[in-house]
């Protein structure tokens, strides 16, 4: 009965053999601020490939300048996880498009299967058929309807687009995209058609912040501090998810930027005024607001100068581990356990969710090993550790400066902090004139203040032109994504008017320019 079994597995598997797996995964910032974006691609590659996706169908894209950074104190590595021997992701890794390679651009002709004038190594890019599955994996920063690169931006019009042609050029049968960026979810809201063949998962929703982890000081490494955060909350829960390390998701304290509202802690429940501040940080507290209340007495997470504390009960013992875990698992299976360990931002799902709940995660990420049962690095983090670390996307830059001028107090360090700190306020002056000059003084602080967004789909078109507009003019960064939300309110007042919100951004980026 054993051999009749074995055979039976084996036969299943060759019927399916004329069936391929292919995987793109793309990390579109630089800079070792960005560390855990490449460490993230970097640890993807290796499931892919130790679940037997072959490295001929794996296609890459990184700029690659963070594992040989003169800040990286581990020169030519790469860890996503903190601790004492860790795997190097960077190891083995098989980077196809580095560099100035790594365009929006590119990474349309890397779907489409077209090297038509594509920039690269060898211009490699899917030669899958329409009888093979695709998995997409992409991280960076990301702002409502688009996605980062390094020196410009893909709009969601732009990535459906690629989507459809890909599908139309016969390049996959059954497509998986998993989407780690703020706002991701703006990418597919109502946008994704119903009838492309393709599951996506997003790490947040149209209207947050996604978030990093392994963040100072849990970003240590063999006793050495990286510098930088290590991975993404997302994207480390969906790897260690089908590796079958992802454990229970306790709720850690959210992290907030001084002034970011919310009502943040410096003390716990029975200090005073002039009581030395939690945490271990110096100074004293100077406000009664700045206390917890008996209902949540401890405060957490403080950092002196960055970061308020989150006033809170002791944790909870952790809930019970999610269901079933790895390769053999169903997509949908996957979704529900990543969604129940990110519980800093909203993991959301779309297109074909229907086959996600009989889809295996093997499927897609794998192909041989889901058989035989590779190797994978067992050795992670609690947790509630990778909760603790977390920080929100949008705030780790200033977290990251004031984190190093913590260390070292050099008068460079304190600069860099303090341009950090004017690059976000410049950024609100700017998102004020770019409304102003569209409204006018009388509704300003209305659209400053509408509702959040749930999906651009209304005025897509304008939004597009809106983006392209500032992008060529004022120019993207990683602090200024977030006006892409200001551009779409832009095209509400106007009612969709392209030329007039393009008008507006022009005379305001010009002027400063």
């Amino acid at each position: 009965m054993q051999t009749q079994a074995a055979l039976c597995v084996l036969l299943c598997f060759v019927g399916n053999a004329a069936a391929e797996h292919y995987a793109v995964l793309v990390a579109g910032s630089s800079g070792y601020g960005n560390y855990r974006h490449q460490a993230d691609v970097a640890h993807s590659y290796r499931v892919m490939r130790e679940y037997g996706v072959k490295a001929e169908n794996i296609i890459t894209m990184m700029v690659d300048d963070v594992a040989n950074n003169a800040e990286n104190p581990f020169k030519g590595k790469l860890f996503n996880r903190p601790g004492n021997n860790q795997t190097d992701y960077y190891e083995g890794l098989v980077i196809d498009w580095k560099g100035k390679d790594v365009t929006p651009d590119n990474f349309a002709k890397i779907l489409e299967g077209s090297s038509d004038g594509a920039v690269g190594k060898q211009g490699k890019v899917l030669t899958s058929t329409k009888e093979d599955n695709v998995f997409v994996y992409f991280c960076d920063h990301g702002g409502v309807g688009i996605i980062g690169f390094p020196e410009t931006t893909m709009h969601a019009n732009a990535l459906i687009s690629a989507l459809k042609t890909s599908y139309e050029n016969g390049r996959f049968k059954q497509m998986v995209f998993y989407l780690e960026a703020c706002e991701s979810g703006s990418m597919f809201q109502n946008l994704l058609p119903k009838d492309l063949p393709i599951f996506a998962v997003t790490a947040a929703n149209a209207k947050e912040s996604s978030w990093g982890t392994y963040c100072s000081p849990k970003d240590e490494v063999d006793g050495k501090h990286i510098g930088s955060c290590l991975g993404d909350l997302f994207s480390v829960n969906w790897m260690q998810d089908t590796e079958g390390t992802l454990g229970g998701a306790p709720q850690g304290p959210a992290r907030k930027l001084l002034g970011g509202g919310g009502g943040g802690c410096e003390g716990n429940y029975g200090s005073k005024v002039g009581d030395p501040v939690c945490c271990g940080q110096p100074g004293t507290i100077d406000k009664a607001s700045e206390i917890c209340p008996q209902s949540a007495p401890n405060c957490t997470g403080y950092v002196m100068g960055i970061i308020t504390g989150t006033c809170g009960a002791p944790p909870p013992p952790p809930p019970p581990p999610p269901g079933p875990q790895g390769i053999n698992t169903t997509l949908q299976t996957q979704f529900n356990n990543v969604k129940a360990a990110t519980v800093k931002s909203h993991v959301l799902e779309f297109g074909q969710v229907d086959w996600a709940a009989t889809k295996k995660v093997g499927d897609f990420q794998g192909a041989v090993g889901a058989f035989f049962g590779m190797p994978t690095d067992r050795s992670i983090a609690s947790e509630q550790e990778k909760l603790e670390s977390a920080v929100s996307s949008r705030d780790i830059p200033l977290f990251l400066a004031q984190e190093r001028y913590n260390r070292t107090h050099s008068e460079e360090d304190r600069q860099k902090l303090e341009r950090e700190i004017r690059s976000l306020k410049l950024t609100e002056a700017l998102e004020t004139r770019l409304i102003k000059q569209v409204t006018g003084e009388g509704e300003t602080a209305k659209l400053l203040s509408a509702a959040p967004i749930t999906s651009i789909q209304p005025f897509a078109a304008c939004h597009q032109g809106a983006t392209e507009t500032f992008g060529t003019t004022c120019g993207f960064n990683e602090g200024n994504l977030k006006l892409a939300a200001t551009l779409f309110r832009m095209c509400e007042f106007s009612q969709g008017e392209t030329s007039a919100v393009q008008k507006a951004v022009w005379t305001v980026c010009s002027s400063q320019n």
